[in-house]
């Protein structure tokens, strides 16, 4: 069964566990999240950043997700308030890998540091956040769903003001060292003691330097002990897959095609070559000789036991007469490439094609007739247009 192609291919259910769960540096976490009913004021998604050292976390109700409307709310709405973060995890959506959102990045020298594809547990602080904001707003909207970003903001503020399980702290007290004045502080009145007098903005400021000091080394040992306790269950049930250069693997997408019943679909595909190894968990596949290799995740990968295809990695050792490389054995590693030769293609920009005079029927350099090209024409209905 394993060397049957159709069997490899077809998946059920979620990924196996096949690398371990590596922590994550302090960073800034952006994701959108949407398409939500559609508001009064016309808002139809909700961009979230969440800072995952002290969960201060972010949302702006938005019409739309392209690249501008996300940059400007990143600049104007969190980068003016709270500074420049030095690093960005986002997943690979069209509005974080084009060119404006690389530019603001490179501007304001912030690292991108983006997800492999269909793997949210990468950015799963914000994807969390997300299950907690949806069951807030669900509570808390109408019956048609349209005020969800009047009630937005109060939301945010509840969440804030709540206790973190892993940093035994709320958001505002991590941010700001004290926790906000909440409207039950004005029905129950201040506690009694809390009122604090300082002779000076210096002490003041020295005051609140000391807070956040204590605050953010217990929240880093409590964040310490919760990584810990999640890394140690999260690796009990991992069956550990290591993947060599040079390997044949299947490659899962588990992507939904529209007129495809899922029961049906083949999740796996390929089988593609490993090109190399990115420690701890991901590898470099290519699909084909023009492709560009791209960056998947451990878990998405198994070994391809059946024939494979001839592969396009010419063996340098061979010389130059030795343009075509010999089939893969079983265990789908690659015969004619070694890992020091494997290197990835790049995509090269589409030369343009110039039109071919048919009437002399001339030929190319090469020998081969170019083909016409169509004369683009603009529409009659706008021919009163100056363009």
């Amino acid at each position: 069964m394993k060397k049957c192609s159709q069997c490899a291919q077809y998946h059920r259910g979620r990924p196996p566990k096949q690398t371990y769960l590596q922590p994550f540096n302090a960073v800034v976490a952006v994701d959108i999240t949407g398409r939500h009913p559609k508001s009064a004021r016309g808002n139809e998604y909700i961009v979230t950043a969440t800072c995952l050292f002290s969960r201060w976390a972010e949302a702006f109700p938005v019409r739309n997700h392209t690249a501008p409307t996300v940059a400007r709310v990143l600049v104007e709405q969190l980068f003016t308030r709270f500074g420049v973060p030095k690093r960005i995890l986002t997943d690979l959506g069209a509005e974080f890998q084009g060119q404006l959102f690389t530019e603001m990045c490179r501007r304001f020298e912030i690292d991108q540091v983006r997800t492999t594809a269909y793997e949210p547990r990468t950015n799963g602080q914000v994807e969390r956040f997300h299950r907690t904001l949806n069951s807030m707003l669900g509570k808390s909207v109408q019956q048609n769903q349209r005020d969800w970003d009047d009630r937005l903001p109060y939301i945010m503020a509840a969440f804030r003001a709540s206790r973190h399980e892993s940093t035994k702290f709320t958001p505002n007290m991590m941010v700001f060292g004290r926790e906000n004045r909440a409207p039950a502080d004005l029905v129950l009145g201040p506690v009694q003691g809390e009122s604090e007098q300082f002779d000076s903005a210096d002490d003041y400021v020295f005051e609140l330097q000391s807070k956040l000091r204590e605050a953010h080394q217990l929240a880093r040992s409590h964040l310490r002990t919760a990584a810990e306790r999640r890394k140690e269950t999260y690796d009990t049930k991992v069956k550990r897959a290591v993947f060599d250069v040079g390997q044949w693997v299947w490659y899962l997408v588990p992507r939904k095609f529209v007129g495809r019943y899922p029961k049906w679909t083949r999740n796996y595909q390929g089988p593609y070559p490993v090109i190399k190894v990115i420690s701890p968990a991901d590898y470099l596949i290519q699909r084909n000789r023009r492709a560009v290799p791209i960056v998947v995740h451990g878990d998405k990968l198994k070994p391809c036991y059946g024939d494979t295809p001839a592969s396009w990695i010419v063996d340098q050792s061979a010389g130059a007469d030795n343009s075509t490389s010999t089939r893969a054995g079983q265990g789908g590693a690659i015969s004619t490439a070694s890992a020091n030769d494997v290197q990835p293609r790049t995509r090269q920009p589409a030369r343009r094609r110039r039109p071919a005079i048919e009437a002399s029927g001339e030929e190319d350099v090469d020998g081969g007739r170019m083909r016409p090209v169509r004369e683009r024409r603009l529409p009659g209905r706008f021919a009163d247009f100056s363009m």
